[in-house]
């Protein structure tokens, strides 16, 4: 997980991510709202369930185009894996970062590169021996490639993937890259297909110093992934509420214990304000109470640092019930007791596509009787192989 938290020269503390799973689809905007936020948005979010998903448990960013004298205006929406950004936003909640903040890597060099005269350009950006392949047309990020060099600096050994990348582009995405802007070291690029620029930076984040003063520009591409954020607004919203009362039944406190000792005509008042108190504690209670109903969320669960622990004998015997279905052949067995997580892999044999589907439907609910509920899973029907992620949603011992 490639990740660079950028603080001291911005005005706000970001984090920039890069993301390996990452699609795109066109919102048209009308231009009269294109300049509006919450028009855009809600635009968005109708775009978002016509097409049958749930933006609640999406993980997306977006960008604003808004071509000048030009008809094309709307929003190219970025969709990203759940599952990845969960792994990026726990991380970062561990060390306490507002995760309202976390952009993907590519959205900064969109700002870096928008100076540039080109249209369509290529952009590789050089990290250790890793490299980070970027292509977009105009301001919008079409795809990226990641892999691994030989040497720390671009040579030869590059230049296939270089070349290779350019012709897909002409023939599949139909652009024409106009040159490759490279930030990192260049050794030998004899046999380059088309031409170069080279950004040298030494170090990485003497790159990102360009993005001062984009710090709001650079925000507009926040993830925004309301399973998490939510929940996490709430957590704060009543810990807001919480060390309030706590202040105000503390300063009531105090001044009623002044008032005892000094004017034994108001300690009548005195009574009052600890009848005030009681009641913001029992306010506080029914904050207390509303936290309580959200413990099921895994994301207040890490917040808290619980975990809930199930018994591994129990959960070794569970997994013995689905071990004889007819056709099924488990290769692997990955158990994690501590979080209750189970990954299964194997494969299913059959003389027809039929009954290998009926084994893998028995197996599923097999799982979901003994109380598994399925995470993940990857099924290839034409191998037969399977991988079942799942998470046990009961607790006990033998």
């Amino acid at each position: 997980m490639s990740l660079y938290e950028l603080e001291n020269f911005l005005k706000v503390k970001v984090a920039l991510t890069h993301l390996e799973k990452v699609s795109s689809l066109w919102v048209s905007i009308p231009s009269r709202l294109i300049k509006n936020k919450k028009a855009r948005e809600a635009i968005l979010l109708t775009e978002i369930r016509k097409r049958g998903l749930k933006a609640e448990d999406m993980a997306f960013a977006y960008q604003v185009i808004d071509d000048e004298g030009g008809d094309r205006k709307g929003l190219r929406v970025y969709l990203f894996d759940k599952e990845e950004i969960e792994e990026v936003f726990s991380s970062l909640i561990k060390r306490g970062f507002d995760v309202e903040r976390v952009c993907p890597l590519f959205s900064a060099f969109i700002l870096l590169i928008e100076e540039e005269p080109e249209k369509d350009k290529m952009l590789i950006f050089l990290t250790g021996k890793n490299r980070f392949l970027y292509v977009f047309s105009g301001k919008e990020f079409l795809f990226q490639r990641v892999y691994e060099g030989e040497e720390e600096g671009l040579s030869e050994n590059d230049v296939t993937v270089l070349n290779m990348v350019y012709n897909y582009c002409q023939q599949t995405i139909r652009i024409k890259p106009q040159v490759l802007l490279i930030i990192g070291r260049v050794k030998n690029l004899n046999g380059l297909n088309f031409h170069y620029r080279i950004i040298d930076y030494k170090r990485p984040d003497e790159m990102f110093l360009k993005l001062k003063g984009k710090e709001k520009e650079l925000l507009g591409f926040s993830i925004k992934y309301p399973k998490v954020q939510k929940p996490l607004k709430l957590e704060k919203y009543f810990r807001k509420i919480a060390i309030l009362i706590l202040l105000l039944a503390l300063l009531t406190g105090v001044y009623g214990f002044r008032v005892w000792f000094s004017l034994s005509k108001i300690r009548e008042n005195i009574n009052e304000k600890k009848r005030n108190v009681i009641a913001m504690a029992e306010y506080f209670h029914g904050i207390t109470s509303e936290l309580q109903k959200l413990e099921g969320s895994p994301i207040l669960n890490l917040l808290r640092d619980k975990t809930k622990t199930v018994d591994t004998r129990l959960l070794l015997n569970r997994i013995g019930a689905f071990r004889d279905i007819e056709n099924v052949e488990i290769s692997e067995i990955l158990i994690s007791p501590g979080g209750g997580f189970l990954k299964i892999k194997g494969e299913i044999k059959g003389d027809s596509f039929l009954k290998i589907y009926k084994a893998y439907k028995i197996l599923k609910q097999r799982l979901i009787n003994q109380g598994f509920l399925i995470s993940s899973e990857k099924w290839d029907f034409q191998k037969g192989t399977f991988e079942i992620g799942a998470r046990c949603e009961f607790k006990g011992s033998l």
